[in-house]
């Protein structure tokens, strides 16, 4: 699979059925289809430290916080070329992913609050 940018992603998740020609194509999908087109189209999500930290200007501080990885490694993601080091997979994907919560903030703000304080009915 080829890594895809999560920009391009991000257009793809919060509107897919603009993108395909029939409407109301999610309506005819499964439930389970419906997850596992999620579930692929965030197994392609990637990106850098360079490209997330640079793109919301974040230090290596702030990126060790989103990415639960010491301080260490996170300024030897953003270092130079000494100390340089790579970003696993699974961290440029949370580094998407996060890209795709900040972009779509607004949409996503009230959902994860709903989320995270359900309401329990009386």
């Amino acid at each position: 699979v080829t890594p895809v940018a999560a920009t391009s992603l991000s257009q793809k998740i919060s509107n897919p059925w603009i993108t395909h020609p029939w409407k109301g194509f999610r309506a005819i999908m499964s439930e389970a289809q419906q997850h596992q087109q999620l579930l692929e189209l965030h197994n392609q999500m990637f990106m850098s430290p360079q490209d997330f930290s640079y793109r919301w200007g974040l230090g290596y501080e702030e990126l060790a916080k989103i990415c639960a990885i010491s301080k260490s490694t996170a300024y030897h993601w953003l270092g130079g070329q000494k100390s340089r080091r790579e970003a696993g997979l699974p961290y440029q994907r949370i580094m998407a992913v996060a890209d795709f919560l900040f972009c779509n903030a607004e949409v996503i703000n009230p959902l994860l609050s709903q989320w995270h304080n359900p309401q329990h009915p009386n």
